[in-house]
């Protein structure tokens, strides 16, 4: 469900808790830019992530607006980067320096 007026915020609950979040913000030409992507440590591994991601992507193409979903990652976040193939998304270039001097991030990108 969209809470912001040029992007959504998406969450995973167990319970009624909280336990995984996804932010994205929507560019003009139509692309959807993940920025944020957390699952609580003490249910990773258990499919909560990309139970939620799988959510997104189907949302975003069921309202046919976007043209691609893309985000970055971590290149030692192998968990994460599994999840992002496993659901289609391309890897694409190292960005050096993305979130700072010596902290690079691997781009990825699907195609809706």
């Amino acid at each position: 469900m969209p809470l912001m007026r040029y992007g959504r915020i998406y969450g995973a609950f167990i319970g009624g808790v909280l336990v995984g979040i996804i932010e994205m913000i929507i560019s003009e030409s139509y692309q959807g830019y993940i920025f944020s992507f957390a699952i609580r440590s003490a249910v990773r591994n258990l499919g909560y992530g990309e139970e939620l991601l799988r959510k997104v992507i189907d949302d975003v193409r069921e309202a046919g607006v976007l043209k691609e979903l893309i985000l970055t990652s971590s290149e030692d976040n192998s968990c994460a980067n599994k999840i992002y193939e496993k659901l289609g998304f391309k890897k694409g270039e190292k960005l050096l320096n993305e979130y700072g001097w010596g902290i690079d991030r691997i781009s990825w990108s699907k195609k809706l």
